[in-house]
């Protein structure tokens, strides 16, 4: 008996690793041989939460019953004492080509041979000269027909074998998609689409595998699932399509079957999954018939080009026919001119994703309308924008720069942020997040980040309470303001400034010397929107040490004068996060005392409570305002010891910096705020709680009056 070890790389994977399951059940129910998964590096023993899952698991409380305590000590020693024969490392998508490798290298640690590691999945096909080059492993490639690719002569097809899903409590990592039954009813594609990895991972279309028997081994072995997903890379294309459907009734998917979850006793309903998606193209009457006897919830529709309209569109006709609800599509962008599918397209642009968008929200409605009249059920369509990355890409950065760059790739990736994966379905969130036109739409993808990300009003969220609420409301207004700034900076471009415009900020690279670069004073004002809150101060600093006084003043003036709100901002950020002391510094020696107006606006907002504000002019050395005066008139104010002509007449000398004014109205203060407190609590605290009282008060403002003396 061999102890095999199973890794799967630590990067998001929504689906669990089929062909390191399939090798599962190869070495576990075939050679029974010992084996353990690991997501990511091996820990150095099995965790609390592996416990819990082992002692949950249906396959090992069957398999080890009471002695499953001492199965976990013999796990903790294979693992501790890397008693490992083998090592089988998956691999997924070429983009991740970083921590695969270092998983591999992690891998060959574990064996007293590298011999004894093998590899295969997508990344490893795909790429299997330089994958070889780099890691020494020669790699599996495409399907594990037969069991001599791993060095055994029994000559078994892992390929077919029932995924092993014992391995799922092997980790503490959860996979969302963890309560299905994983199959193919067929294999490959035939459709040969460049941007596709299938016509090289499965170049062989097989029209029809019975999957019955796996779902019945699964569920005896390792407990009943809830849903079907079928991996299917396309599925319409089968021969056998009817067969398929009859198969998958059978096994209790039909429509509106329904699952009693073993832990809850509750009844849920079960749904179909064809991952991969299926084929517009390929729709037919027959078909969707067909399909609507299951129970097909999403039924994923491609939409990779704006030229697939009619097409995608025919297919959702149909769909909605046979009362098809719950549908998504995915939407590629990104791409260069690819063919597919015997059709050449051309490179997509910015447009045409916004475009798709507004067909499939405008379809959803209009159909809606409709099905409201006729009193059925309504219609639900999900997009999911899906970004082109090359099949040999090594990691997520590609522009297809035909129509494409970088900024508006990170808005789509910003814009994005809110679904949550859930994709985009109403049309309120649509227009709110894209833009009502195409016109809106491309203005969005040119705004800074932040001006992307805060356009979300307050009164739509949900579950918090009316000041929570205020809040956010205050500080959308001042984001909302500074947009419409952007906005008016970019509406009074002429069209030659807006061309140079656009090409700057095509790269999203944000920087001092790209500022510098900028010979056009309108278009430096538009781009000091892109730095953030501490990118402002950066660059000020880095101007001042390069000694570019001139446009160091430049920046200066336009926050302080001429976009006031970006100061506000700027205020509010510096009391809201722990900055250190130079930064701190930095801030006032750049804006002074409009930094100080502001600061002494937010403490007044706050009801002279905000001790970050004190805190934060005590950086300024008595400079523009001694601090003592601001902790005095907050113990005056929350005593009443001032009229509302004093308060406001010491606030105008505070901004004036009329110590004069403010020593005057303070002068007989101090001694009357500990008269006060003593006549006002001396009734409801005893003497002891009374002093600590007036010896805190007496601490902080001995405190602040310290650092001026």
């Amino acid at each position: 008996m061999a102890n095999i070890l199973l890794i799967e790389p630590e990067y998001y994977c929504k689906y669990p690793p089929l062909g390191l399951m399939k090798i599962a059940y190869y070495h576990k129910e075939i050679r029974k041989d010992f084996v353990w998964f690991s997501k990511g590096k091996v820990p150095e023993r099995v965790s609390d939460k592996v416990k819990e899952k082992l002692y949950k698991s249906k396959y090992y409380i069957d398999k080890y019953g009471n002695n499953l305590k001492d199965f976990i000590k013999s796990v903790d020693n294979i693992i501790s004492q890397k008693k490992w024969d083998r090592v089988y490392v998956s691999t997924l998508f070429t983009y991740e080509w970083k921590i695969t490798i270092d998983t591999i290298e992690h891998a060959k640690t574990l064996v007293a041979d590298k011999s004894n590691v093998y590899s295969g999945g997508i990344l490893a096909t795909l790429m299997a000269e330089e994958f070889e080059k780099t890691t020494g492993i020669k790699p599996i490639k495409g399907q594990l027909f037969d069991s001599m690719l791993i060095g055994y002569d029994d000559g078994v097809n892992i390929d077919t074998l029932t995924p092993d899903y014992s391995i799922l409590d092997n980790t503490e990592y959860i996979y969302p998609s963890n309560n299905a039954y994983f199959a193919y009813a067929t294999r490959g594609c035939g459709m040969n689409c460049e941007f596709c990895a299938v016509k090289t991972l499965e170049p062989e279309y097989t029209s029809y595998i019975s999957i019955k028997d796996q779902i019945n081994e699964i569920k005896e072995k390792y407990g009943e699932k809830k849903d079907l997903l079928l991996m299917d890379n396309n599925i319409l294309k089968s021969k056998d399509f009817n067969k398929i459907i009859d198969e998958i009734i059978e096994l209790g998917f039909g429509r509106g079957a329904t699952y009693i979850n073993p832990v809850t006793g509750k009844k849920n309903n079960r749904y179909v999954d064809f991952n991969q998606g299926l084929d517009a193209l390929l729709f037919s009457e027959e078909k969707v018939k067909l399909l609507s006897k299951i129970a097909l919830r999403p039924a994923r529709i491609a939409f990779d080009h704006i030229a697939d309209e009619e097409n995608y569109l025919k297919a959702l006709d149909l769909a909605v026919k046979y009362d098809i609800t719950h549908l998504s599509n995915y939407l590629l962008y990104n791409a260069d001119d690819f063919v597919c599918k015997g059709i050449k397209y051309e490179a997509d642009k910015p447009e045409d994703l916004y475009n798709r968008l507004r067909i499939n929200v405008d379809y959803q409605d209009m159909v809606n309308k409709r099905r409201k009249k006729e009193k059925k059920e309504r219609i639900h369509i999900f997009s999911f924008p899906m970004r082109y990355i090359p099949l040999d890409a090594k990691e997520r950065g590609y522009v297809s720069e035909k129509h494409w760059n970088m900024k508006y790739l990170r808005a789509i990736q910003r814009i994005l942020i809110p679904t949550q994966g859930k994709g985009v379905s109403s049309k309120s969130f649509f227009e709110a997040a894209f833009g009502r036109n195409v016109d809106e739409y491309m203005m969005v993808l040119l705004m800074p980040e932040d001006y992307i990300a805060t356009r979300g009003k307050p009164e739509k969220i949900s579950r918090i309470s009316e000041d929570e609420r205020l809040k956010k409301k205050e500080e959308f207004e001042i984001w909302e303001g500074l947009r419409q700034e952007w906005k008016k900076l970019y509406n009074n471009l002429t069209k030659e400034q807006t061309i140079k415009f656009k090409k700057i900020i095509s790269k999203n690279e944000f920087t001092t010397e790209a500022l510098k670069s900028i010979d056009d004073k309108e278009i430096r004002k538009i781009f000091i929107h892109y730095f953030s809150e501490f990118g402002i101060i950066t660059v000020l600093e880095e101007l001042e040490i390069q000694m570019e006084d001139e446009l160091m003043e430049e920046v200066i003036y336009y926050i302080t004068s001429e976009c006031k709100l970006m100061m506000k901002h700027l205020a509010k950020y510096m009391v809201k996060f722990k900055l250190n002391s130079t930064q701190i510094k930095s801030f006032f020696r750049f804006f002074g005392q409009d930094a100080v107006n502001e600061l002494i606006d937010i403490w007044i907002h706050d009801n002279y409570e905000n001790e970050r504000v004190i805190e934060l002019l005590c950086y300024t050395n008595s400079a523009y305002i001694n601090p003592y005066y601001l902790t005095l008139i907050k113990w005056c104010s929350k005593l009443n010891l001032l009229t509302v002509s004093e308060c406001n007449r010491l606030i105008m000398a505070l901004k004036q910096n009329n110590k004069s004014t403010i020593s005057e109205l303070l002068a007989d203060k101090y001694e009357k705020i500990f008269e006060t407190l003593t006549a006002n609590y001396s009734s409801i605290m005893d003497k002891e709680q009374l002093d600590s009282l007036l010896l805190e008060v007496k601490n902080k403002l001995v405190y602040q009056l310290s650092l001026f003396n």
